[in-house]
């Protein structure tokens, strides 16, 4: 090979490792936001219910907030 192709052979295959980087961290970076959002719907369902039983239990089932 010359020296070109050696050169070009050597960036082509630091692009490809650097999109398998970027793929990997893009992807680790969607399953954290998908469990920030999950846990952010389960505190909200938390309270919902944490609410209704306190109706509940104080005999006040209209006072329950609407989800």
């Amino acid at each position: 090979m010359t020296g070109e192709r050696l050169a070009g052979a050597a960036r082509d295959q630091q692009q490809r490792r650097s999109q398998r980087t970027k793929s990997f961290c893009d992807s680790a970076f969607e399953t954290q936001l998908l469990q920030a959002r999950k846990a952010g719907a389960d505190a909200c369902s938390a309270s919902l219910s944490a609410a209704a039983t306190l109706a509940f239990a104080t005999g006040a089932p209209g006072s329950a907030p609407e989800p």
